[in-house]
């Protein structure tokens, strides 16, 4: 047997496990290193069995996993949020650019049509002005939209973030107090 062997079966039949006493006793009587490690692990645990053991407070355990079952709640609610968060602006910054993508084709549009312009300039001249007019108009009304559908996201992000803190908190609280 070697000395990392017998070190091992020294700790385990320390521990209660069944181990082959006859191999370690042999080695422990022909190695004077584990025999003074032997001596060593065994004044060790004597000192330990004849120590006094300090009893835990009374309703430490609770407390204890209270916290821990606080702080993981408390975790839990922080990524929901920013997952929330990221969600609401990330839909918002697609809609925004799927706004603003709709209207580059719009002044694709504007610019061909103020190509053709100079050739069909005395029939046309009432009619550009008229579609450039509406076009201002279109761009105008589109973009008080699209500030208020902005403005609407934000709100309903801030709503949801509340809903979280405060509804689904307390249920969740709710329904760990009372399982």
């Amino acid at each position: 047997m070697k000395c990392e062997q017998a070190r091992s079966l020294m700790m385990a039949y320390l521990d209660g496990e069944p181990v082959d006493q006859e191999a370690l006793a042999d080695h422990i009587a022909r190695c004077p290193e584990c025999r003074e490690a032997w001596e060593r692990l065994r004044a060790v645990e004597r000192l330990l069995r004849e120590a006094p053991v300090a009893s835990a407070p009374t309703g430490f355990a609770g407390r204890v996993l209270a916290r821990v079952d606080r702080r993981r709640r408390v975790r839990r609610t922080v990524l929901g949020s920013l997952t929330l968060i990221i969600a609401t602006a990330a839909g918002g910054i697609l809609g925004l650019g799927a706004a603003v993508w709709s209207l580059s084709g719009l002044f694709q549009f504007l610019d061909l049509l103020l190509r053709a312009a100079p050739t069909l300039i005395p029939r046309l001249a009432d009619v550009a002005g008229t579609l450039l007019r509406s076009l201002c108009l279109t761009v105008d009304a589109l973009t008080a939209w699209l500030l208020l559908l902005a403005i609407c996201g934000l709100v309903a992000a801030v709503a949801a973030n509340w809903v979280w803190w405060r509804v689904v908190r307390r249920v969740q609280a709710a329904a760990t107090a009372h399982p």
